[in-house]
Formats: C-alpha cells, structure tokens, sequence
C-alpha cells in the first residue's frame, strides 16, 4: 500500500514546457513588496528601511545570526504609486516620449535606491501599467513609444524585476517580454493579470502569473487564492513550471488572525511551488518575531524551492468529522431541499429549517445551530451583495457548488435574492441544503515530490475558524512510509493529532 499519487507525480520525472528564456525563475522567486504593508503610503525612504530590514541578521536559525536574504529572499519590490499622477499626456504620468514621469516628491532618486538594494546583495523589483491613475485612450501614435519608454527606464534605474499589472491599457505580455529581453539584462517579470492571461504549455512570456484576484488578510480569502492553483497542477503536463510558476497573489503571513493560520498560509503555499512573497511591514519588530519561526523554517523553504518533477498538487480530502448541513449552488429547481430558506434583519440570519448559514468554517459555509453570532451575521439587500463583514458570500466560479466568502467583487455570483423560501444569484443558481461538503472535505491533503524519492505531504484542517485539533488516521491515505511529522511529533503513528495545519515528508 502506498500514498495514491498519478505515478508520473510519484516518480517525478516530468520534462518542463516552455517558458521564457531570460534565466530566471529556475526555482520559485522569494522576497518582499510593498503593497500589502503600505499600499499607496511607499516612499523611497519605506523602500531602502525595507532593504536594510531584509539583509540583517538579527534573528538566529538554529542559533546562528540569519537574514531574509540569508534565507533566499532577494527581491524587494517597490508597487503602485511611486508615479507623478496627471503631469503627463492627456492627464497620464508618461510624457510625449513615452517617458514615465516619477513623482520626485516621494521618490528623489529610483537609481540611488535601486544601487542601495545592489550594495547590500538584493535584487530591486518595480511596477508598471499601475492601477493607481491607470491610464486608458493613451494616444494610439504614443503606444509603442509608451512601452519603450518604460522598457528603458526599468532597465536604465537598474531594476531586476517588474510586475506588469492589469490595470491599464498595455497588457501585451509577450511585447513585454521582447523588448525587456532585448535589453540585454535579465528581468524577472510578474503577470498581475489577476487570472485573466495565463500560460499554455508552449507559451509563457514571463516568470511567473497571478492565478487569482486579489489576496485579502483573511482565512477564507488565502484558501480560496490557494484553490485557484488547482487547473494549473495537471499530473502529466502542469503548467506550473521552473520560469513559468502559478503564483495566487502575495502572502498575507503576519496579516492573518492567529500563529496556526499563518502557518498554514505558509505551508500552502510552499506546496504548491507558489512564489513566496512576503508582504507584512518589516518595520513592526513584533510581528517581525511572531512570523520569523514561520518564514526561516528552511525545511518548508527547500519543500518550495526543490524541483523533482511536479509543482505539488491537491492529492485528496477527507472528511473526519462526519455529516454538517452546507449550501449548495445548483440550477434551480433541481433539489427539492431549495425551498426553506428565510432572512430576518433583526438578527441579519440566513436560516433554513431552524439552522443559521455560519462563516466560521472559513472557505465553505456551513449550517450550524442559530447562536446570534458574529459568524452568523450577515448584511442582506434584495438583489445585492451579501455581506459578512467586508467580504462578500460567493457562489464560486460562477457554477458552484461551493458557497464561500469571497472579496466583494459585484460580480452576478454575488447578487443575491431571498424571496418565497429560495436564495438566488443573478445567474439564476440556487441553494440546496446537504448533510456533505461541496468541496468534499474539510480535511485537504497537498503533495509535492522531492528528491530522493520522498513525497512532502501537507494536511490542511479547515475544521473551524479558530485552533481546534482533529485526529487524523493516516491509514485513509494507505501511507505506508516513514513519516517525519515537522510539528515535533517524531515517532510514526496512526493517527495525528492535528491542529489547523501539518506538513510532513513521507519516504515512499
């Protein structure tokens, strides 16, 4: 008996696709950016602090003194709004040239900081096509002139990267990567397409691309970003790959609400191959603390770094705790279990036959017992969003079944109306009510092959929103294996007492 992976995975001797040919990216790209920290508020001050922070040794490993660039986090990436908004063309921030106009208010000199970060061994990352003042109807005649332009100034401030958003108008990516090649100088570029422009297995005009929108500081947005990944890890031709890495947005790490979900953030992404960016204020020492165990673990570092075939994939999922009540996003009218379902506004409750729709089991909601809880509360308008807190209930992928919270987007999967016993979305789904998961589980079980023969295997347990340990029987996975649980667990058991997450590496 043996851990059931598709055997070219467990074997992992895939050849990679083709990817841009600029030398970068071999393994997934690690460092910091600015925007989950600072968003807006970065000024060439922020930047160089950020640089200093990532090159000092002031926290050990294993006793002895260690850096984030000690630890292969090298790239520190300035993002929007380093811009002088409205001094250009037409009310943009390019000149007739094609110029990019810097406001020298905030950022008195790109190529003082870009050699600042070269003098201390970090590469530098900038931001183009900005969301902040993004620019559409650019003069047609200015086009080319506007992506050379940019072209020359990254490469001329001496930046080693570029993310290439989507907010503007100039998202030709495979223009991008010709005229960033021809500059003779290597740089790693990001596709911030958020999803929308993705590779196929013989193109890939840049190192790595965003899979998903954008991340936000909760359980159940790192999830479901995690989720996006999934189309991308096809067992005999994935399209994560060395150069051309599945990246589901920047890591919330420090940002979450407790130790065990960054942890698991962490984990999960370290899976997947994701490119590990970080994204906390590196000023806040506290914080700074509370994470380092996390982010200088080098066994989930080499786990994310070491290639031997597959970028790591969802394996299974399993469910230990037996029946709940979930909603299901299905075609009206195809479950009799759609009818039943009521809001009261003074409780702002989503109930169905005594039972509350309840946001604590993070990317999935479930029923629970009506408590008049915080998780159970949610903001209700016919024909709106429904809101639960900031985030928004979705109806995933437009299709279903999994209803989740979700950033608020407007989009139809959003829109809901409870009239007459049903919820509806505007794309005409209802919900149903089961005793099983739509998503299976609420135990998920990653992989990812490493040398020697050995599988590292992360469980992720999606219980509650909050710690809770479960006892997970590895004989449903017919794991017959050495087992090396990292959580300080060293002997091989049956079972695991698991708290949110566990990574382990199995022989096989």
């Amino acid at each position: 008996m043996q851990l059931f992976l598709p055997a070219v995975v467990a074997a992992a001797v895939l050849a990679t696709a083709t990817a841009i040919d600029n030398g970068l990216g071999v393994s997934p790209p690690m460092g910091w950016r600015s925007w989950n920290a600072y968003h807006h508020a970065v000024n060439q001050s922020i930047m160089e602090r950020s640089i200093d922070a990532m090159v000092a040794r002031t926290r050990n490993v294993s006793g002895v003194p260690t850096s984030l660039l000690d630890l292969g986090y090298n790239n520190c990436g300035l993002d929007d709004n380093w811009q002088a908004c409205g001094t250009g063309v037409g009310g943009s921030f390019h000149d007739d040239k094609g110029v990019p106009l810097i406001n020298t208010d905030t950022f008195p000199s790109m190529r003082n900081m870009t050699d600042y970060g070269h003098q201390r061994g970090m590469r530098v990352g900038w931001y183009h096509n900005n969301c902040i003042c993004a620019e559409h109807n650019f003069p047609s005649d200015l086009i080319d002139a506007h992506y050379a332009g940019d072209v020359t100034a990254i490469a001329g401030y001496g930046y080693d990267g570029v993310k290439l958003d989507g907010c503007g108008e100039f998202m030709n990516l495979t223009y991008w990567a010709d005229l960033l090649n021809a500059t003779g100088r290597p740089i790693l570029i990001e596709n911030c397409h958020w999803g929308d422009t993705l590779p196929t297995v013989d193109w890939c005009p840049f190192n790595f691309y965003r899979t998903s929108g954008d991340i936000q500081a909760n359980w159940a947005s790192m999830m479901s970003n995690l989720h996006t990944t999934i189309k991308f890890q096809d067992w005999k031709q994935p399209l994560s790959r060395p150069g051309c890495w599945a990246y589901p947005d920047m890591l919330e790490v420090g940002n979450l609400a407790s130790f065990e979900e960054d942890r698991t953030h962490f984990g999960a992404w370290a899976i997947v191959s994701s490119p590990l960016i970080l994204g906390f204020d590196l000023q806040d020492q506290a914080k700074f603390d509370r994470v380092w165990p996390i982010i200088s673990n080098k066994e989930a570092i080499a786990v994310n770094q070491q290639w031997a075939g597959h970028p790591g994939m969802l394996v299974t999922t399993l469910s230990p705790e037996g029946s709940k009540l979930y909603p299901w996003a299905e075609e009206c009218g195809s479950d009799s279990s759609q009818k039943g379902w009521t809001y009261d506004p003074a409780s702002m409750t989503v109930e169905y036959a005594g039972y509350c729709l309840d946001g604590s089991s993070s990317s999935q909601l479930a029923l629970t017992a009506c408590t008049n809880s915080a998780e159970q509360a949610f903001d209700y308008h016919a024909g709106a969003e429904l809101k639960f807190g900031d985030s928004c209930v979705d109806n995933y992928d437009f299709s279903g079944p999994v209803v989740q919270i979700y950033g608020c987007n407007n989009g139809k999967n959003q829109l809901f109306t409870i009239s007459d016993g049903y919820v509806k979305d505007a794309e005409n789904l209802c919900w149903s009510v089961k005793n099983s998961s739509p998503a299976g589980s609420n135990v998920e079980v990653w992989a990812k092959p490493q040398p020697n023969n050995a599988m590292a295997v992360l469980f992720i347990n999606d219980m509650a929103s909050t710690a809770s340990n479960i006892t997970l029987d590895l004989s449903l996975l017919n794991i017959t294996a050495d087992v090396h649980v990292r959580a300080g667990q060293a002997d091989r058991s049956d079972d695991i007492l698991m708290p949110p997450s566990q990574i382990i590496n199995c022989v096989l």
